[in-house]
Parts: structure tokens; C-alpha cells; sequence
């Protein structure tokens, strides 16, 4: 009943897992990128090397466009160069939209200043899941700078550096420059988009991980963190922000990439193959989201990414911004060269992902000449909540007066301003000087640096945040804060709000896994009130989702705008903005981007929400735990841990099927089916393997585990959505073996069609009976093209065996029936009278021995003859002694029958399995071991299947070769020998099985290339022991007792040393 029920709780989180698939691949935010328009037809011009003959797969290009192309193909460039890096599957076109905004912007400053795109073509290659190319496309773009610097060597002031823009797997390539000492110092700035930084997505190889490997260390080496999170870190709150990319000078000899700079930008929720988490890099000197750049807004997908007009402006703008002004003469004879101090670079970088704000130094400047007849507008407002509106714009310059006061309810002040036409709009001053009708100021210190530009959907937007006691503590001279509007024929909008923020701030904690129900937060916001604050307590892990709304009570305007701004304090550049609008009422959805790190207290350090709300509009504020985004940030985060949990399963129930044969009984393979549940029950692999990994930890000699820190609850729900996903393969796999083993076998007639069909036939009909010469067939296979092909092809050879063996049951069962029938309709034959004959023999003499063994013992005989004889004293000691063993036997009876119980159920699961079945039942799990390395290295056939094919027939490196050489020897061994045979030492092998299992959870979960050794490892220990064990020896089938206490001996013996 209760691996039932397990079964159930495994289906429904099965259902769950898709339910999360389906979320993934249908709720995400619409794609408001606009497109690049192209004025010319663009033209990508090869550029040849001798190096390019080393590798015929690759090329480089120069971008031009129309008119400009003849220039390119006379090999004449003269501004800063950019080598644009195509990532996994990725085209050199790619590079279109960013070379194309540059080239319009050369256009339009007359030369003066622009940039030379470069792009290179990888042949679309796979590396995302492939990293035997890797090495080779290291190798050719060290060889593509070297050669777009030599374009430039006739020039007098020719580029002394290199911009590396990199998309996805290309921003790996691109870092992995600075790891050769003769490109690095060519290479000073590198902007990756969307690139999986410090770990790849799915590993699948061993070149992948070793190269990622590679880069860590190095890097690691020679170049500081960036960002160090603590348990004390918050970089929500401004004391405790970091700097991005502080310059320390003082390290420089020390940690030579010190100088490179390193730009990390990542799609958001859109982009469903890298996840926001896997964009941040502990080496990145900035590190921003999309969504979070200044005049971008967005949130883009994998591949919108490189052509999103707004980005693709921002990217170049900050490009442009790093090019060292030159004379506008010399422009035609000479080359443009970036700006070599990283300070500098770095600065702009701040500018233009961060902050435009950043640049405004803060000092002491004129707000108004006091010789000037208009001194302006200054207007002083005592309402602590207001909004300033000029629809029609203004003629004169205005200044916005706020009292600085002691009052608690003055406190906190936040601004929003709408379409100001000036830099410096803010300042602090002391308002002592006289006019006509008033105060005013001429002087003021600006403190616009402490601005920010904010998202809007219509017009410009800048905020401000100060607190205003803080403010007066360190200038106790100032009176005001001044808010300078200058002239515009533009609608602006002024709004402030001044208050304590102690009675804006809100707190919830996480809800619990099981709790959905909606949670009313607050009924009724303050009209006017521009900003309320959020704290989430409990929010620890990536999978934990809270959705947000905003309802709107009342609203003076009909248009209405309100954002709201996600900050997790342990990341920086993953700050997220989302819309409330009159068109845009979708929740918002709040979830860490990465996890926490161990030991960080998120009590004291919470995730910050903040609530920009617009002033004319009064809200309700709700929120609930999200079971769709909870499954949907699982299926992103963890779904590649199923591959390490289905071979974990599969051992397991590998391990119940073989060893459930009672002793001295001829071997039975169990059922796959029955297996899956009674090995799995209840997930006990989870916490024997949270057992071991703390044992692990204890021994630093060893490998750490992967993912040891997750919840369990987690951890089960992977675990159970394999084992649901395990048991429908296997139902598929039965139903496919009933019904389509002719089917596999006109594949296998297509695969190896010859000229007559009487010798495909013949073929097909040696490879059923010889399997052996199958297996060697598909070495030569794996040796000449790829290991991967040749494991395919092993699996449709597999299938073709186990419907053969199944057909073959069916005969065997059909002989037997009609044998039975014929009994039944003409009599046994004299054969069978003696058999049966011979067979109520042995039962009759069984019995006798059994009456024999029943017979009671001289012992118990003799104990009537001289009970009357005994003391008072030996009688009470006897009654002692006999309540004493009474309890034993007792006791040794409820544990026989427990052992008997489960020995009961384990023969009938044995008397179940038919013996023409338990082939099929051992061969099963193999088969699905198979599958399951088949896909674990399909990356390899498909990456020799279009990329490799027409260079050469062999895939080199190949990390599917070594797995699939052990697996095909191996099968051929157990394809050709008469397997499962009736031999010793089944219980040792399911021993290794549990520990294989074991392994497969701690160290394979996130490096999926280690599956390849597990089940190499059960291929081999199968393929050794059906080779070299030997048979089981015919022992009686009377139970060996010599294990058991026989208390009745004891009592005897004790009784005779008594009567002595």
C-alpha cells in the first residue's frame, strides 16, 4: 500500500515538473525590443589569413554597408576595432544590428570618431553543449585580433587595444583570451551578453567543465573578486553598496587582469536558456540586467539579445563614449584608439549600464545670478505630500522650495520628476538671502549625483531618495532643498512626498510551501504618497516565488503609472523593475536570482522591496505564494538534475531485481515495474546521500559533493518526478516491445539495405543470433565517425533483442499452453505418468522426514520420568528458567515471523516473474542505461552530423568515444553470452549497485558527464561477472539452521547439569 501511494505522490509531482515546463515555455513577459532598421544592404567581407588554413570551419569578417563596402574589401579601416563572438549555434550575421548603429553613428559625426565591427564565424557550432570545439576557437580568434591589428600596422597611430563583445558561449571564448599571455595585452575591455559565466549550463562534457575549469583558475590567480559577499553584505542599503569595479593600483604587479574590464549584461526572465543567475560572474566589474539599464527598460530573450535596438544604442553609445578623442584633420590618416585607463573606462561603464548620474560631481554652484532682473520662480509649498504640474511647460525657471525640519514626519523625502531639460536639477543651500517677495538662494551644492534615472513607458524619468535629518546633521547651515525646472515647451511634472518612512515600511514573511491563498497586505495606500517599502523575510532559495499586485482603489487620471523595484541583498545588477499601468495589471513575480549564500541571514538582511506609486492613484496591496513560477523557476534552476536522479533510480531497482532469487533456487531476474517502487521507498537514496555527503565534507582529501545544501523537499520532488517519468518510460518500453519490434526491424533493414534483400536478411537474422558481431560492427562505427552514432545505433540493435526474446516468450508460453491443452483433451503420456510419479515420491518422503523431525527427544521424554523428584528450590528455579525461555521463544517467534512475512512476499514477487520473462527484466534496466548514455552524449552525433561531416569523417576530440568503446564491449559480452545466467555473486554486485546510486546523487547532479563513468562501471561489473562466475551449486532445499539458536537444546542441557 505504501509504495503505492509513493507512486502516486511521484506522479503528482511529475505532473507538477510539466506543469512548470508548461509556465517556462508560455508566461513570460512580451517583447517590447524594437528592431534595427537598415538603411543600405549590409555586406560581410571575409578577411584571410595564412592561420585561417589551420582551421577551413572558421572565418572572420569585416561589416560594411552599400557604398562603404569597397573601402572594407581594399582592406581600409581607420577607426577602433570591436570583434563581435558568435555563441552556441551562433552566426557571425549576428553582429548586424550593433555594427550597423555604429557605422550610422560614424556617419552622422563625420568620421570624427567611429568603430571598425569585426565578426567571427564558428560555423554555428554547439558549444553550449559541446566543448571539444572550444580549444579550436580559442585558438582561431587569438589568431583573428592578432590579424585585425596587422589591417591597421600602416597607420601612423594605429589601435594599441581591442574591444571583445561576446553573446552567449562567445563570452567564454572572449575571457579565455586574457589567458594567453601574447593576445592578452591586446584585449582591455570584454562585454558579454548573456553568457553562462562561472559555470555552464548543462554538463555534459569533460571538455566543457575542463575548460570552464581552466579559465576559474586562471582568472582566480591573477585577478581580485570583485564582490565579495559576506554574511553582513547588503547591497540594497547605499552604506553598504559596493563600488563596481573598484581600481586598486596598489595589486596591479600582483594580479595582472586587474586592468581588464569586464562587462557582464544579462537578458532577464525572457531568456529561458540562461537564467539570470548564471550572467554574473565574481570577476565582473559591472554586472546589469537589461531591465536595469538606463534607457533600455527591457527584458530580452536569448537570441533579442544582441539585435534590441535599446540596448544595441546603449552598448555603442558606451563604445563611442571610450574611444580617445583625435584631431577631426587627421581623421582619414589615422586610426582610432580606446582609452587604455581602466579608471576612465570604468567611469563611462558606471554612465551608461548604471547610472547616467553618476558623472555629476557634486560641489557648490549658481543656481541664479542675484545681478539678474529675473531671479525666477521660488516657490515654497508646506504640504509634506504634493504634485507640481506644468502641462504646457514654462516660460520662466522654477524653483520647488522643501523646508528642511526636525519633525519626524519630515524625515524622508522622495522625489519623481517627468521631462526635466537639465543634468543638475537638485541642490541643498541655505536660503538667506532676501527678494521681493521672498527667500531665495544663489548659491547650492548639487546633489543630483544621489539621483537616478527611472523606467517609465512614456516619458523621461529621474527620482531621488534622501533623508532629509541626515541631510541637515552634516550641513546644519541649510535651510532647503531646491528643485531647479528650467524653461521647456514640454508637460513636466513635479511630485513629492516627505514622510517618515518608518510608517511606509511593510513586512511579510515567505509563505509556507503548502499556503496559497491570497494575503491582503495593505487596504489603502495615502493619496499622493509616492513610495511605501517591502521587506520579505524567509526568501532564501531560487525556486520560492511571491506574486505582487496592485489593485487599484480610486484614480484621479485615467492614465496611471506605477513601478515596482526588486533588490536581493546578496547580488548586485540583478535589480528588477515591473510596471503597473492602466494597459499592464500582470502581478509581478519575486524570486532570488541566486541562491543565498551559506550561513547569510536574511532576517537581518531581507530582499527589499520598493513600491513607486503613482500620486494621483490610491492602491490595495496583496500578495501570495506563486505555485506556477515556484514550478516554473524549478523546472529552470534544477530540471538538469533528472538525468542523475533516473540512473540513481534504475540501480536501485537493478539492485531489487537481481537479488531477489531465495537461496538455492535457480536465479530470476525481478519485474522492472515492481522494482521501481520497492526499491525507492520511501526516497531513502535522498537521505542516505545527505548522510554520506556530511561524512564527505568531514575529509577535505575527498571530492566535495554537489548541491548538498538544497532542501530535501526539493531534492524528493526531483526525485519523485524521475521515478513517475522512469515508470511511463518503462510502461512505453513494454507497450513499444509488444507492438513494434517489426517496426524496429525495417529500420534496421533501411540502416543496412544491400543490393539483394536476401542478404539484408541474412544480416539481420546474424545479428539476432551472433550479437557479438553487431557490437563489433558498431566499434568500427565509434572509431570512424563518432561514439555517440555508434550508441544510437547500439540502442536500436538492443530494442531489436528484446523484442526478439519477447517473441521468443511468446512461443515458449504458446508451445506450453497448447501442451497443457493437449493433456487435458488426450491423456499423459507414459513420460509424464512417471514423472508425476517420481515427483509424489519425493513429496511422500518428505513427509516422513518431517514426522520424524516432530518426534519428541529422548530429553523431553526423561523430563516426565523425574519432574516428581525434583526440590521446591529446583522447581521454583525451573519455573524461572522456563518463564525465561518462554519470553525468548517468544520473542525469536515474532522475529520469525516478521522474517517469514518478508520472505513470504519476496517468493511470491519470485514465483511471479516466468521464466522466459526474467531475460527480458534483466535486460531491461540495461537498455535504459543505454539510452540514457546515448543521450547524455547526442551533443557529440549532432555535432559531427553538421558541423564535422564535410571536414572530416572523425569527430576529434570526441568525448563519446572511450563510453561508447566500454559500453559496446561490454554489450557485446552480454549480448552474446546467454545472460542472465544462473551463477554466484548477484548480492555483491547489488551491493556496488547502492553505492553506484549513492554516487550518482552526490556527484552527478550538476556535472552530468560523470553519468558516463557510472554506467560504464555497471556495464563492466555486469559484463565481468556473467563472464567469469561460475554456476550455482544444487544445494537440498532443507533450511540451514545452523545460524538460529535452538533454545530447546539449552533447555535440555540445562535440565540434565540440574538433575546431576
Amino acid at each position: 500500500m505504501i509504495n503505492k501511494l509513493f507512486l502516486v505522490v511521484s506522479l503528482i509531482n511529475l505532473c507538477l515538473f510539466l506543469y512548470g515546463v508548461l509556465i517556462t515555455l508560455t508566461n513570460f513577459e512580451e517583447n517590447r525590443c524594437h528592431l534595427t532598421f537598415m538603411y543600405e544592404f549590409p555586406n560581410f567581407i571575409r578577411i584571410h589569413f595564412k592561420e585561417n588554413d589551420q582551421f577551413p570551419r572558421y572565418n572572420l569578417y569585416a561589416y560594411s554597408e552599400g557604398h562603404l563596402t569597397k573601402k572594407a574589401r581594399n582592406m581600409e579601416f581607420s577607426g577602433a576595432p570591436v570583434i563581435f563572438i558568435p555563441g552556441h549555434s551562433g552566426s557571425y550575421k549576428q553582429a548586424r544590428s550593433l555594427a550597423s548603429v555604429a557605422l550610422r553613428k560614424g556617419i552622422d559625426n563625420n568620421w570624427i570618431q567611429h568603430l571598425d565591427y569585426f565578426t567571427v564565424d564558428f560555423n554555428e557550432e554547439y558549444t553550449g553543449v559541446f566543448g571539444g570545439t572550444l580549444e579550436d576557437q580559442t585558438q582561431f580568434l587569438e589568431h583573428c585580433i592578432t590579424s585585425v591589428l596587422d589591417l591597421y600596422k600602416h597607420l601612423p597611430n594605429r589601435p594599441k587595444s581591442i574591444v571583445l563583445v561576446g553573446h552567449s558561449m562567445g563570452g567564454k571564448v572572449a575571457q579565455a583570451m586574457l589567458l594567453s599571455p601574447n593576445v592578452s595585452k591586446f584585449v582591455h575591455t570584454i562585454i558579454n551578453l548573456a553568457t553562462p559565466m562561472d559555470k555552464p549550463v548543462l554538463s555534459l562534457d569533460y571538455y566543457l567543465q575542463s575548460y570552464y575549469d581552466k579559465i576559474e583558475n586562471y582568472w582566480s590567480i591573477n585577478r581580485e573578486f570583485q564582490l565579495e559577499i559576506t554574511n553582513t553584505t547588503n547591497t540594497c542599503c547605499k552604506r553598504d553598496n559596493p563600488i563596481d569595479g573598484k581600481v586598486d593600483r596598489k595589486n596591479d604587479d600582483l594580479f595582472v587582469l586587474n586592468d581588464k574590464l569586464l562587462i557582464t549584461i544579462g537578458g532577464g526572465s525572457r531568456d529561458i536558456i540562461i537564467h539570470p543567475g548564471l550572467t554574473n560572474s565574481k570577476f565582473s566589474d559591472i554586472h546589469a540586467m537589461a531591465t536595469n539599464i538606463p534607457d533600455v527598460w527591457l527584458t530580452t530573450d536569448h537570441l533579442c539579445i544582441v539585435w534590441c535596438l535599446e540596448l544595441v544604442l546603449v552598448i555603442n553609445r558606451y563604445l563611442y563614449s571610450i574611444i580617445q578623442p583625435s584631431n577631426p584633420k587627421t581623421r582619414y590618416i589615422t586610426a582610432q584608439n580606446f582609452i587604455e585607463d581602466k579608471a576612465q573606462r570604468l567611469l563611462k561603464a558606471k554612465h551608461y549600464f548604471k547610472n547616467p548620474m553618476s558623472e555629476i560631481k557634486t560641489g557648490e554652484t549658481y543656481l541664479v545670478n542675484v545681478n539678474s532682473d529675473n531671479l525666477g520662480d521660488w516657490v515654497e509649498d508646506s504640504r509634506r505630500v504634493f504634485t507640481v504640474k506644468f502641462k504646457n511647460g514654462l516660460n520662466t525657471t522654477h524653483f520647488q522650495m522643501i523646508r528642511l525640519l526636525d519633525s519626524p514626519h519630515h524625515k524622508y523625502l522622495k522625489v519623481d520628476a517627468i521631462n526635466l531639460e537639465t543634468d543638475d536639477w537638485i541642490f541643498g543651500c541655505a536660503a538667506n538671502e532676501v527678494y521681493a517677495t521672498g527667500r531665495f538662494c544663489s548659491q547650492g551644492v548639487s546633489l543630483t549625483k544621489y539621483a537616478k534615472q527611472f523606467p517609465s513607458l512614456r516619458h523621461e524619468r529621474t527620482t531621488i531618495q534622501l533623508d532629509l535629518h541626515n541631510l541637515k546633521l552634516r550641513h546644519p547651515e541649510w535651510t532647503h532643498v531646491i528643485i531647479k525646472i528650467l524653461p521647456t515647451n514640454e508637460p513636466v511634472k513635479l511630485s513629492v512626498d516627505i514622510h517618515d518612512p518608518d510608517n511606509r515600511k511593510l513586512t511579510i514573511s515567505m509563505p509556507k510551501w503548502y499556503s496559497f491563498n491570497e494575503v491582503k497586505l495593505l487596504d489603502d495606500t495615502i493619496l499622493g504618497g509616492l513610495l511605501y517599502k517591502i521587506e520579505l523575510n524567509g526568501m532564501e532559495e531560487t525556486y520560492q516565488s511571491v506574486s505582487l499586485n496592485l489593485d487599484i482603489r480610486s484614480c484621479s487620471s485615467e492614465h496611471y503609472n506605477s513601478v515596482v523595484k526588486v533588490c536581493v541583498p546578496w547580488t548586485k545588477g540583478f535589480d528588477r523593475y515591473h510596471f503597473f499601468t492602466d494597459t499592464k495589471k500582470a502581478p509581478m513575480y519575486i524570486y532570488p536570482p541566486t541562491p543565498k549564500p551559506l550561513r547569510y541571514n536574511t532576517t537581518a538582511n531581507p530582499i527589499s522591496i520598493e513600491l513607486n506609486l503613482d500620486p494621483n492613484c490610491r492602491y490595495r496591496i496583496n500578495y501570495q505564494n506563486s505555485i506556477s513560477m515556484t514550478m516554473a523557476r524549478l523546472v529552470q534552476q534544477y530540471s538538469h538534475w533528472i538525468p542523475a536522479h533516473l540512473v540513481s533510480i534504475i540501480l536501485l531497482a537493478f539492485k531489487h531485481q537481481i537479488s531477489l532469487t531465495p537461496n538455492a533456487e535457480k536465479f530470476k531476474c525481478g519485474k522492472l515495474h515492481k522494482a521501481l517502487l520497492r526499491s525507492t521507498s520511501p526516497f531513502f537514496i535522498i537521505f542516505t546521500s545527505r548522510v554520506f555527503a556530511k561524512f564527505f565534507l568531514w575529509f577535505k582529501e575527498l571530492p566535495q559533493p554537489e548541491a548538498y545544501d538544497v532542501p530535501v523537499l526539493l531534492s524528493v520532488m526531483i526525485h519523485g518526478s524521475a521515478l513517475a517519468l522512469l515508470t511511463l518510460i518503462t510502461a512505453g518500453t513494454w507497450a513499444g516491445i509488444c507492438f513494434c519490434g517489426n517496426f524496429a526491424h525495417k529500420i534496421l533493414f533501411k540502416l543496412i539495405s544491400l543490393p539483394i534483400p536476401t542478404i539484408s536478411s541474412a544480416v539481420v537474422s546474424g545479428v539476432q543470433k551472433f550479437p557479438i558481431t553487431a557490437a563489433a560492427l558498431l566499434i568500427s562505427i565509434a572509431l570512424g565517425s563518432c561514439g555517440g552514432i555508434a550508441l544510437i545505433c547500439g540502442c536500436l540493435i538492443y530494442f531489436i533483442l528484446l523484442a526478439k526474446m519477447y517473441e521468443d516468450y511468446l512461443e515458449e508460453f504458446v508451445f506450453n499452453t497448447a501442451k497443457l491443452i493437449a493433456r487435458k483433451l488426450f491423456g499423459k503420456s507414459k513420460k509424464d505418468d512417471k514423472n508425476d510419479k517420481d515427483e509424489k515420491d519425493e513429496i511422500i518422503e518428505q513427509e516422513n522426514s518431517d514426522d520424524i523431525k516432530n518426534e519428541p527427544s529422548t530429553s523431553e521424554k526423561s523430563e516426565t520420568t523425574v519432574k516428581s523428584d525434583k526440590s521446591p528450590e529446583e522447581l521454583a528455579a525451573e519455573k524461572e528458567l522456563q518463564k525465561l525461555i518462554d519470553e525468548s521463544l517468544e520473542k525469536q517467534s515474532l522475529v520469525d515471523k516478521e522474517n517469514e512475512k518478508a520472505m513470504k512476499a519476496q517468493r511470491a514477487e519470485y514465483d511471479s516473474v516466468h521464466d522466459g520473462l526474467s531475460q527480458i527484466n534483466f535486460h531491461l534496466p540495461m537498455f535504459f542505461l543505454l539510452l540514457v548514455i546515448s543521450g547524455l552524449n547526442f551533443p557529440s552525433t549532432i555535432t559531427w552530423a553538421k558541423h564535422y561531416f564535410n571536414y572530416s569523417q572523425t569527430l576529434r576530440p570526441d568525448p563519446s568515444l572511450i563510453p561508447a568503446l566500454v559500453m559496446l564491449v561490454c554489450s557485446g559480452i552480454i549480448w552474446q553470452l546467454p545472460t542472465p545466467r544462473n551463477i554466484v555473486g548477484y548480492k555483491p554486485i547489488s551491493s556496488l549497485f547502492y553505492i553506484l546510486a549513492v554516487i550518482c546523487v552526490l556527484y552527478c547532479q550538476e556535472s552530468l558527464y560523470r553519468l558516463n563513468f557510472i554506467i560504464c562501471t555497471v556495464y563492466m561489473l555486469i559484463a565481468i561477472h556473467q563472464l567469469i562466475s561460475p554456476k550455482c551449486k544444487e544445494i537440498s532445499q532443507e533450511q540451514d539452521d545452523t545460524s538460529k539458536i535452538d533454545l530447546d537444546k539449552i533447555k535440555n542441557i540445562l535440565e540434565n547439569s540440574n538433575l546431576e
